[in-house]
């Protein structure tokens, strides 16, 4: 696993505003969604680990069944390849949208509901290679949500 996300982070700077990352649930991290939405990119993930487990559809905002906004909270700990300043910079909460579709819990950075229907996401994110993360270019925007 570790692997895998030293690759992706090598990997961020070929990403460009618009364009979408399609990954399994190694890379549902609070950081990588974190810079992932710096960097005007949107991510698609399986749910990872306890979160997945832990997932309550009754909180935070409701846009839709099993379908809502809410708020991840930035981990205490700093990880080992992270620089104090960036994990300094990193907000407290991220906005986070979860929805379960398939079967799947997803978390994304496509936070309209009108502009990405939820089976718009099942589709996006089935169309994925297993086990690598994928990058579609050309992200939907909404005007009603913001980044």
């Amino acid at each position: 696993m570790h692997y895998e996300q030293t690759l992706l982070r090598s990997m961020l700077d070929t990403l460009k505003p618009g364009d979408i990352l399609l990954g399994d649930a190694y890379y549902a991290t609070y950081f990588l969604l974190y810079e992932l939405q710096r960097r005007g990119v949107d991510g698609v993930f399986e749910q990872y680990g306890i979160r997945r487990r832990s997932t309550d559809f009754r909180l935070g905002q409701s846009l839709g069944t099993e379908d809502h906004l809410i708020e991840y909270q930035k981990p205490v700990r700093r990880p080992v390849w992270m620089s104090q300043q960036y994990f300094e910079q990193a907000p407290q909460r991220l906005q986070i949208r979860e929805l379960r579709v398939g079967g799947k819990t997803l978390a994304t950075t496509l936070k309209c509901p009108k502009q990405v229907p939820k089976m718009a996401l099942k589709s996006l994110y089935s169309k994925r290679p297993l086990n690598t993360p994928c990058v579609i270019k050309r992200a939907p925007t909404c005007a009603a949500t913001a980044r």
